[in-house]
């Protein structure tokens, strides 16, 4: 996502209320994206700027750049996530009880499920049914849904 406070102001009074925080401390346009590793764990990366305009030329320079702007993030993902795993940080929410739709996620999911079809049958959008997902393996610490789902049934957290 590439923004301006001059293109982003008048939207509504959140956003504007968001905005006018950002500027007191020198944000006030940026480049936002997400990412996922090669253990589905997810990032996001921020490059903010205090100018609030972005003309076309500049838009045209990040765009020229953005290549090497998606290796930055991917690379500082690593480098940040190499340094808690070596610390041996867990997230705080390790350990956390599930809560009743990320069980019935779960279970949907051990039946087969696709993300679609799960969010189809609890009337949630996917994104929602994956950021249940997300949040699971969190609590969980599985690296991915298979291994979330067999960590589950063994736990007795859910039923096949």
């Amino acid at each position: 996502m590439l923004w301006d406070a001059a293109s982003e102001c008048g939207k509504d009074e959140r956003t504007d209320a968001f905005l006018d925080d950002a500027a007191a401390h020198s944000i006030a346009s940026g480049l936002a994206f997400e990412f996922s590793d090669s253990r589905y764990l997810r990032g996001v990366l921020a490059l903010n700027s205090s100018n609030p305009v972005l003309d076309s030329m500049r838009r045209a320079a990040i765009a020229a750049s953005l290549g090497d702007i998606l290796l930055l993030g991917a690379y500082f993902h690593e480098i940040f996530r190499k340094g808690v795993i070596d610390q041996g940080a867990v997230p705080t929410s390790r350990g956390a009880p599930l809560s009743q739709r990320q069980r019935q996620c779960l279970e949907l999911a051990a039946r087969g499920l696709t993300t679609e079809e799960i969010a189809s049958k609890l009337k949630i959008s996917a994104r929602t049914a994956q950021f249940h997902f997300d949040c699971i393996r969190s609590k969980l610490g599985a690296a991915n849904r298979q291994e979330a789902v067999a960590m589950a049934i063994s736990e007795g957290a859910i039923h096949r």
